[in-house]
């Protein structure tokens, strides 16, 4: 069936994007869902709720720890006009609570995975906030509060991506300690925003590889990037471009993506790159994702892996 639908379709960019607008959310996308982490329950007059409770994976926090709540009042909303003009991207800077020095001026441009629209990550930002970095995040536009609520083409994703960049530049403590990171769908504006800028490294988790590679994972069946899309989403190849620091993740249960593909990725790079494949860990919140098998390795790495390459406050 997936392989009739590839083959029946000229392009498929938009088949990588599993948008969920706010003016669709409802009690139905609250409620029905099994999972408590599918659900969708903010509507387009109302604020995520940044400082809500989650009953954790039972394999996410060790004994005593605890993942504080973001402060609702020092997270500001900011309205980021579309290059084309056709719409608004609905982005949030969320500061840092300032208890960890070493982090407190290294802002994270965080990109999301192509599921629902931020409300589903609002767990992962609590997560990086916990480890005390300044947090920069947005909404892909069809996705959330973002407009319109089509979803972009590859040039407008790409472009969407550059002036969120450098609105987010805008907001960082200290520009030369910005950390690009892409999840999942992410990793196609991740890289993009890497490329066109000079962030001081650049985090990929379980992060998308190219249309070509993802249907043969489904499928068993080669078939061309070029026959599937005009290769703009193409990170295998995109990837060669960047020259700084990579750090990329993935766990080895990921139903996504292949852990041999992210390896490819990984060595593709023009930098200096480290894999880290994490035994036990699938693909985002639901699957149990690299977070989610371990908080404290996951902060431990990335502060690690940041402080190597000069990105942290000695």
């Amino acid at each position: 069936m997936i392989l009739a639908l590839l083959m029946s379709c000229a392009t498929l960019d938009s088949f990588v994007f599993n948008a969920v607008p706010c003016s669709t959310v409802g009690p139905e996308t609250c409620t029905e869902p099994d999972s408590v982490w599918d659900r969708f329950c903010t509507e387009c007059p109302d604020a995520y709720a940044w400082d809500a409770d989650y009953d954790w994976h039972e394999t996410t926090l060790e004994e005593g720890e605890r993942i504080r709540a973001i402060d609702p009042l020092t997270v500001t909303q900011i309205a980021i006009e579309t290059e084309d003009g056709e719409g608004t991207l609905d982005a949030y800077f969320i500061p840092s609570h300032g208890m960890n020095p070493t982090t407190a001026s290294t802002t994270i441009v965080y990109n999301h995975g192509n599921k629902g629209n931020l409300e589903h990550y609002l767990p992962r930002l609590r997560m990086l906030h916990e480890a005390g970095y300044p947090l920069f995040t947005w909404d892909f536009r069809g996705y959330g509060k973002s407009k319109p609520e089509t979803t972009p083409d590859p040039d407008q994703f790409e472009a969407d991506a550059l002036t969120v960049y450098e609105e987010a530049l805008g907001w960082a403590i200290d520009p030369a300690r910005v950390v690009v990171y892409g999840f999942s769908l992410g990793a196609i504006p991740g890289i993009g925003m890497a490329l066109d800028n000079d962030p001081c490294a650049l985090l990929l988790e379980a992060p998308f590889t190219s249309l070509e590679v993802t249907a043969e994972g489904a499928t068993g069946v080669g078939l061309g990037e070029q026959m599937l899309s005009e290769a703009q989403y193409d990170n295998m190849e995109r990837i060669k471009g960047w020259k700084g620091p990579l750090f990329t993740f993935i766990g080895n249960q990921d139903r996504t993506y292949r852990s041999e593909d992210i390896r490819a990725l990984a060595r593709a790079s023009g930098g200096p790159s480290e894999l880290w494949i994490v035994k036990g860990a699938g693909h985002g919140l639901s699957e149990g994702g690299v977070p989610e098998v371990g908080l404290t390795p996951y902060l431990q790495r990335i502060e690690g892996f940041l402080g190597q390459h000069d990105c942290l406050t000695p």
